[in-house]
Formats: C-alpha cells, structure tokens, sequence
C-alpha cells in the first residue's frame, strides 16, 4: 500500500514540475528625479515544450487611463534581457497600444526552469497631483497564459520622497481583490502576492509620494507628448484635407456640367442614332432596357421577328438593313442573329449566347459614344485616389500601433477611413460628366 502510495506521489511530483506556469515575477520600479521609471522584471519560468517552446513574450502598453480616467501615453525603451544570466536575443513590435517583446530567436528551449531578466525605461509614467506625485502600474501585465505562482513589486522613490500611500490590486482586468502583502521602509516599498494568480490575473500598484522629488514636465512637453502618439491621425486627418481641396479645384477645373440648352421634346431618336444608344446617353450606362429597345425597334423595321409564346420570347434573323437605315450597335444585333440561323429562345439553355450579344451590343455603343458624350477624367480621379490610398495605407498600418483601448479612437479611426474614401467615391461621380456641347440628349 505504502508503495502505491509513493509511486503516486512521485507521479503528481512529476505532472505539477512538468506544467508550464511562472514560478515567481518580480518587478522593481525605480523612479528617477528626472521622472523617468527603470523597470527591471525577473521572471522564472518552467518551459515543457507545449506553449513555451522558443520562449515567452511581454507586453508593455504605452497607453493606459489611470484610476481618475485620464489617458496616459508613455515612451517605452527596451534596454536589455537576458536568460539564465546570458544575454538574450530579442524582437520588437508595435502591437495595439503597445509593444511586444518576443523573448528569444528559433532555437527551442531546454525543457525546464528559466530565468529571463528584461530591463527597460518608461517616461511620463508618473502621475502629478495637488498635495503628491503618483506611480500607477501594471507590474505584471494580464496577457499571461499561465499561473504565477508567486509574484513582488518592488517601488523605489528617489532618495528624500517619503511614501504617501501605496495600495495594489491583484487578479484579472476589471477585479480588485486585495490577495497581497505590503511592506514600507522609507523611500522603498515592497508588495507581494499571497495567492497564486490565474492566468490572465496580476497585480497592478499605485504608490503616491512626496511631491516635488520628480521633475514635472512642462505642458508643452506633455502636448508634444499626446501630439506625438496621435501622429497616425493627425497626418491622415491633413491627407483627407488635402484629398478634398484637390478634388474640389478638379471639379471646379474639369468637372462641371456645361449648361443645358434649350430642351425639345422628340419623339423619334435623331438620326444615326437609335433607341438603345439615346437611352445610354440619357442614363449613362447600359442595361437591360439598352438592348431592349433596340430589339423592339429592328423588329419594326422588319429586320428580325419576335415572338411570344406561352411568354417566352424568341428571335428570328429576316433581313438585312438599308444603309444607314439602323446604327452601328444595331448592325452587331443583326450579325449575330444571322450567324445563329434560325429561332434564338430567350431562356436559360441560350445563356452563353445572350451574354455574347448584349456584351457586344454594349461595346458597340460604348466605342461609338463613350469618348464623345462622356468625358470621364480618368486622370484626374486617379491623382486623387493615389492620395485616397496613400492616407488609407498609412492609417491601416500606424493606427493599430496605437491602439483601439477606447471606442473613441476606434470610431476616429474609423470615421477617417470612411470620410476619405466617402469623399473619394463622391468626387469621381462628380468628375464624370456628359459633354453636351452641339450634341443631343442636354
């Protein structure tokens, strides 16, 4: 029984030294007088090759609101890491409000304890009250995917600065559970965790202080600050500014409509021109209606038959047409019938050969009054949606470095992206206008 006993023991010796977790996170704050925050965390791990397998990675926020709901915007410096007392290689990139870390390269780690060490430098952390100076900080962060069995936040203060107050707040974003140990001497103070934190819990700290020991920055640096971490939008905003004034003095340039003369009603197409090419003319576009029309006017004139039974409707090549007794997109009607020979039954099964004649029909049409009734400005639009994806492109790459923690940044971002290229689309409408000058359908 005794060994029964044992060799269970021994397994579930095993099983808790093999999980991966973070043995212990220890975190020291060291505050300069210059306002500026060393930060060196010494975190030990167990890596069994599942998530841990080429090594870990942190995220470091450099946006956050402080308990009193103000944005903060911080300059983060990575300065070292190493593992196992070696130093370390490591990546950077800008991730969401933030920077990752990605600890290691593409070699697989030994299965086992590590001890990574990263040391980094943080500016305009430091929050600045009326009667103290404050410390507000996420020690451990929340993206873990393990345990943290034991977890220290040292907070030093420069040399002088007695502590204020000091309070911490342990477990996942949104809980305030009060699991920690707190301990104060002089310009130091020390928390510690009493229970283990579950994956995606920490410990934030906040630690007030005497005022007057950290140099405040000036407003214009906290502007310039702000400005800075808003240079995404900022540029983009004066691209989308710049988009509308080009646009604007095209269209006043190029893009207006001749006025309309003096409107006759007809009721027969001019000459030379038939019923489906006065409709493109009068609705910019080709449809359905097009080739109808010519249809219905080449069976008046006796050229081809229509027929309707049961309501399906067919056609039938009769004749050929007098010259220019029908237009030239009329003529590829006629063509293409003949070549059929026979009855062509407007359904399904002819699909292939209605999609070819009424392709053709509108080419016909477009080769003949495209370039003379519709003056596009092709070059023009495109001038301007070069800006349009020049402003779109460098929203959707640095926007996401700062981060969407807010719905109002999300909705500026947003709503730049949807003014650009709203104005866009509104501009190359109103710079493709009919060239009416001695010509029928104004």
């Amino acid at each position: 029984m005794n060994r029964f006993v044992l060799i269970f023991l021994v397994f579930i010796s095993f099983q808790v030294h093999a999980q991966e977790r973070i043995i212990s996170y220890d975190v020291e704050l060291d505050i300069k007088a210059d306002a500026s925050m060393e930060v060196t965390e010494a975190i030990k791990v167990n890596a069994a090759g599942d998530q841990i397998r080429r090594g870990i990675y942190r995220f470091i926020p450099f946006f956050y609101k402080n308990p009193d709901g103000r944005s903060v915007y911080l300059d983060v410096a990575v300065l070292s890491l190493t593992r196992n007392g070696k130093e370390e290689p490591y990546t950077i990139n800008n991730s969401g409000g933030g920077i990752r870390v990605d600890f290691g390269d593409d070699s697989f780690l030994i299965h086992g304890e590590h001890q990574y060490v990263i040391k980094y430098v943080v500016n305009h952390a430091i929050g600045y009250f009326e009667d103290l100076d404050e410390i507000y900080w996420n020690a451990t962060g929340i993206e873990w995917d393990f345990n943290i069995q034991s977890a220290t936040v040292t907070v030093k203060v420069p040399e002088g600065a007695k502590i204020e107050q000091a309070a911490a707040y342990t477990g996942r974003k949104g809980e305030n559970q009060k699991d920690y140990s707190e301990k104060i001497d002089r310009n130091v103070v020390t928390f510690g965790t009493t229970k283990n934190l579950p994956s995606r819990a920490g410990i934030t700290v906040g630690v007030g202080f005497t005022k007057g020991f950290v140099e405040a920055p000036a407003v214009q640096e906290r502007f310039s600050t702000a400005l800075g971490r808003q240079q995404a939008y900022i540029i983009a905003f004066l691209l989308l500014i710049l988009l509308f004034v080009y646009f604007y003095f095209t269209w006043k340039r190029v893009g207006i409509d001749p006025k309309r003369g003096t409107i006759i009603p007809n009721f027969d197409p001019p000459k030379g021109y038939s019923p489906g090419e006065c409709r493109y003319i009068y609705r910019h576009f080709s449809d359905d209606k097009v080739l109808i029309a010519d249809l219905i006017d080449l069976g008046v004139k006796g050229l081809i038959k229509i027929e309707n039974s049961d309501k399906t409707f067919s056609l039938k090549f009769i004749k050929e047409a007098v010259e220019d007794d029908i237009s030239a997109s009329q003529a590829v009607i006629l063509s293409i019938l003949k070549a059929k020979s026979g009855k062509v039954t407007l359904k399904q099964t002819n699909r292939s050969f209605l999609t070819k004649l009424k392709s053709s029909h509108t080419s016909t049409i477009k080769e003949k009054l495209g370039k003379e009734y519709f003056n596009l400005n092709g070059k023009w639009s495109f001038y301007g949606f070069v800006i349009l994806a020049i402003a779109l492109i460098y929203l959707l790459i640095y926007a996401p470095m700062i981060g969407y923690e807010s719905m109002p940044t999300f909705f500026s971002a947003f709503l730049l992206m949807f003014l650009i290229a709203g104005f866009s689309t509104f501009f190359h409408y109103l710079l493709n206008y009919i060239d009416c000058k001695n010509k029928i359908g104004c």
